[in-house]
């Protein structure tokens, strides 16, 4: 009862806390905006224009969920279009440009996104904990860089980070643990609605519910982590029905999975017309060279999977670099392979508090913190996505919100981790 009382005294604090880290990450990017060369404004080479825009456009303007040929808009999940539709009838509505309200779209966010992070932070380490976590996700370069221009990412990590402070409620709760990680479950699905690379976050966040649950029985466990997957399936049934309707063809999420694949497979030897020279050695140019040769048969899934594994029986040692190449560059490589060098530097700064807090969080106890399972459980996933596919940074952004909530441990802020985190 007394501690009730406290949590309730706590409201208006907790909501100060709040609006602050959610205005501070909006100065931050506008200050970014501000200092960052005009050069660093150009449009990358992304889908925005491609495929994003028209299609919100196309939806907006009565036409229907279509890109700009005409051809239903499957190749991507539906999420971000809808958003960006939203957005330009609010640009409509009052009048406004569609730039201006698009920036404003950005900031909200980010400090979303903040604001997420400070909370999720602010139940393990306290609130002293939750700036610090905020204060690294803000300012950290590779997501201010994401703000110069509309993607995906960024209402991505709005809607995914959302999704994780719900898991953390219900792990953190005794009551409405059901409703709580129901939408919790739907948070997850309307990210992986924004982007595909979150498909299996709903499996993951109840493989970690039943990790680190221990307070609650095993079977009402797998009941619970049975209604966070519900929840999951059932934001993105909509969807799935839709295209089902337009392909007759099971698709999971988004069409664009095979040609992402590929990409990975012939990212140093494909150009584009926009990439620089990507060095790699002589022998996995020569491997990436005999993947654009054999682009004609690789359709599906299973083609790439059956040529892959051709190629590991007949030069294993060359498909190992490749790997190890795609592992490393899921840490600094971008599209385009400009700035690498200095992407490679700032991540080591980055990679070495991260390790460093890592081993803070692993020897302050005897027992391993379920903190470190839940933190590098994500990352690792993340990763594993990105060199599936083109292995760029971009894909691993979202990753660094996670690791912030490591932050706290490198200055030595000691709130005790709740027992229901750690392995019993």
């Amino acid at each position: 009862m007394q501690n009730s009382k406290l949590a309730k005294a706590n409201y208006p604090l907790l909501i100060i806390r709040i609006i602050g880290v959610f205005l501070i990450s909006i100065i931050v990017t506008f200050l970014f905006w501000a200092f960052v060369s005009s050069g660093f404004h150009t449009m990358d080479a992304t889908d925005y224009l491609s495929y994003y825009e028209p299609v919100a456009h196309n939806l907006l303007n009565g036409i229907g969920f279509v890109r700009a040929d005409g051809t239903s808009a499957i190749i991507y999940p539906p999420g971000y279009s809808l958003l960006l539709a939203g957005v330009f009838a609010f640009a409509r509505v009052f009048g406004s440009p569609e730039s201006l309200v698009i920036s404003g779209f950005i900031l909200l966010c980010m400090g979303l996104s903040s604001t997420f992070v400070f909370l999720i932070s602010e139940m393990i380490w306290g609130a002293y904990g939750g700036w610090v976590s905020a204060l690294f996700f803000m300012t950290y370069p590779f997501v201010l860089w994401l703000t110069k221009q509309p993607n995906s990412e960024l209402p991505f990590m709005a809607v995914f980070y959302a999704s994780l402070y719900l898991f953390w409620l219900g792990l953190k709760g005794q009551k409405n643990i059901g409703v709580i990680l129901f939408l919790a479950g739907i948070f997850a699905g309307a990210a992986m609605l924004i982007r595909a690379i979150a498909i299996g976050t709903g499996f993951l966040l109840s493989g970690l519910f039943l990790a680190l649950k221990k307070d609650v029985h095993l079977k009402r466990r797998f009941l619970l982590a049975g209604v966070l997957l519900l929840g999951n399936f059932l934001a993105i049934l909509p969807w799935q029905v839709w295209v089902y309707g337009q392909t007759e063809q099971v698709v999971l999420l988004g069409t664009n999975g095979v040609s992402g694949i590929k990409d990975g497979l012939t990212f140093a030897v494909e150009t584009k017309n926009y990439r620089q020279g990507i060095v790699v050695p002589m022998d996995v140019t020569n491997l990436q060279n005999e993947f654009v040769a054999e682009n004609a048969s690789l359709n599906s899934l299973g083609d790439i999977f059956t040529t892959i594994e051709k190629h590991t029986r007949e030069e294993p040692v060359v498909v190992l670099k490749l790997v190890l190449i795609k592992m490393a560059r899921s840490w600094y490589g971008t599209d385009s392979g400009s700035l690498e060098a200095i992407i490679l530097i700032i991540q080591f700064f980055y990679a070495t508090l991260f390790l460093t807090a890592t081993i803070s969080i692993w020897r302050c106890r005897p027992e391993i913190p379920g903190l470190l399972l839940f933190v590098w459980s994500i990352v690792f996933y993340f990763w594993m996505m990105t060199i599936a596919v083109l292995s760029i940074l971009r894909y691993m952004t979202p990753v660094f919100g996670v690791l912030s909530l490591l932050a706290p441990s490198i200055f030595r802020i000691r709130r005790p981790i709740p027992r229901l985190f750690l392995s019993q």
